[in-house]
């Protein structure tokens, strides 16, 4: 969100236009920023601005708690599975030393060497998400997702990949990759909120 879309945002009423006036920290926070950056978050924005009402205030502060408990998860599932990402890539490049120094070493000595592909201890490069955690919780909810929704989810948080890099990757729109993103995040918070209320 830009600062166009914010003046756009004042013209939509004289309250909006005050608002902002107001609150002029809130308006450069980032969290506010990507709440407003979904359709149906800012409608229920102007709703509740323009046309106060008891139910538009309570809509609009369930629809905040949620993008904030969405904000903190994702933020976790990057840190959880970009960090298992890396480990990956540190252990295959350790594996391919590993068997180069071994091939050298045994070539010095004339021995036939075979490299050994199926090593138990590596981690295994593979689409399957449930994998790419070590969190068990997690990794049950991951394998619950569609093939899609653990595609994207990959690719956006295990590669760091934007909407549209996924968009052009899986020949879709990133209004697709976005709402697929949007469901899958939607479903492991369901999936792992309803296990920890079973556990508590």
């Amino acid at each position: 969100m830009n600062h166009d879309t914010i003046e756009q945002l004042k013209k939509k009423c004289p309250q909006m236009a005050a608002f902002f006036d107001n609150n002029p920290k809130l308006a450069k926070q980032q969290i506010f920023h990507g709440f407003l950056e979904h359709d149906e978050y800012r409608h229920m924005f102007i709703q509740a601005v323009c046309f106060p009402n008891h139910d538009a205030f309570q809509a609009l502060n369930e629809a905040f708690k949620d993008h904030y408990a969405n904000v903190q998860f994702t933020h976790y599932l990057s840190k959880t599975l970009y960090w298992t990402s890396v480990q990956y890539d540190q252990r295959r490049r350790e594996q391919r030393d590993n068997q180069r120094l071994m091939a050298d070493n045994l070539h010095e000595t004339e021995t036939i060497y075979y490299p050994c592909i199926d090593i138990p201890d590596i981690i295994t490069e593979t689409s399957d998400l449930g994998t790419w955690s070590e969190d068990v919780e997690l990794t049950n909810a991951l394998r619950r997702l569609t093939d899609n929704q653990q595609l994207v989810i990959i690719e956006r948080y295990g590669h760091e990949r934007t909407n549209n890099e996924i968009a052009r990757l899986l020949n879709v729109s990133p209004q697709a990759v976005s709402r697929t993103h949007a469901h899958a995040l939607k479903r492991l918070r369901t999936i792992l909120q309803r296990k920890w209320e079973n556990d508590a």
